[in-house]
């Protein structure tokens, strides 16, 4: 799907998020402390470390990564949504940068981050151009680069199958 295609349904419908966007803010629960203490836990984050959450959307996982002193870059498809990501970062005092891209094709440097990460989003990734294409910095036995954010079941492993914690990469 080339940049300005946009998204369709099942059905050929247009899809565009921005349309909703400050009822996303409003409406759609962002993620628990726990998700991110797990993170922690798993050595997936740390201070300091570069993170890119694609399809940012409102931006509630790039945004918890940051107040957590991660260096955080959100990237979606929908301006208006990243308008909102913007006002919330600026409210919150976080420095989390938010641009406009798509998952399969973000511009961003090779290896320019310690964690890449999607949050309720895979489904709508071009399952033929995957949206693992940033590659993260290598990884380390204690720092696994690549997740998915799954449902109710957390975080999820970056080679999890889909179904299976969250369906990472």
């Amino acid at each position: 799907m080339r940049k300005g295609a946009g998204l369709r349904d099942h059905a050929g419908r247009r899809i565009d998020f921005g349309r909703a966007a400050e009822d996303y803010e409003r409406h759609r629960p962002g993620f628990p402390d726990s998700f991110f203490e797990r993170l922690l836990d798993n050595g997936w984050m740390a201070e300091g470390r570069r993170a890119l959450a694609l399809g940012t959307g409102t931006g509630s996982l790039a945004l918890g990564l940051s107040a957590r002193g991660l260096e955080v870059t959100g990237l979606d498809l929908a301006p208006r949504l990243l308008e909102v990501a913007r006002r919330a970062a600026e409210h919150r005092g976080l420095s989390a940068q938010f641009i406009e891209g798509r998952a399969e094709a973000t511009g961003q440097p090779e290896a320019g981050f310690d964690l890449v990460s999607a949050g309720q989003c895979w489904w709508w990734f071009e399952a033929r151009r995957p949206a693992l294409r940033i590659r993260a910095r290598p990884a380390t036995e204690a720092h696994d680069p690549v997740m998915g954010a799954g449902g109710g079941n957390g975080p999820a492993g970056p080679r999890d199958p889909p179904g299976r914690g969250g369906g990472g990469a």
